[in-house]
């Protein structure tokens, strides 16, 4: 008696600069200057006093923040503007896109895909200049950025 065995291998090609896929709970992620960063113990929701919400989380040299003020308690696209704004610390400079010194700088947007009884879930892209008093690094390009969160 003859056994025949056939054996089936799959083979996918390996792209590391690909997010993460979402496996933890509570996440904060995307790429700064293209390389993946991926937060998922230190990531927080705040309210500010102002009406507004802060979101922040972390990459392997320092920090990223996101402001919406105020903040509408809904989904929806919220531009960098006047109101809303995006920072990243990066190796000891500060980038920032938003309303500084009299004007707009840099580009974005911060998007509420999702809100639930226990979380907000949501995207957000920018980018902010270099800025003669912080910055010590080239302009600072934040993409595929994601979240989902503890709701404050």
């Amino acid at each position: 008696t003859t056994i025949a065995c056939i054996i089936f291998i799959a083979c996918s090609k390996k792209n590391n600069s690909s997010l993460p896929p979402e496996t933890f709970k509570e996440y904060f992620r995307g790429k700064l200057n293209g390389v993946v960063f991926n937060d998922t113990s230190l990531g927080s929701i705040l309210s500010t006093p102002d009406n507004g919400l802060q979101i922040n989380g972390y990459h392997a040299n320092g920090g990223i923040s996101l402001w919406l003020k105020p903040y509408s308690g809904s989904t929806g696209e919220n531009l960098v503007n006047q109101s809303n704004s995006a920072f990243v610390g990066n190796n000891g400079g500060l980038y920032y896109a938003g309303f500084i010194n009299g004007k707009i700088q840099g580009t974005g947007k911060i998007s509420i895909l999702e809100i639930t009884n226990n979380f907000i879930r949501g995207t957000f892209y920018f980018i902010a200049p270099a800025d003669s008093n912080y910055a010590i690094l080239p302009t600072q390009l934040v993409t595929e950025g994601e979240f989902k969160l503890k709701k404050p």
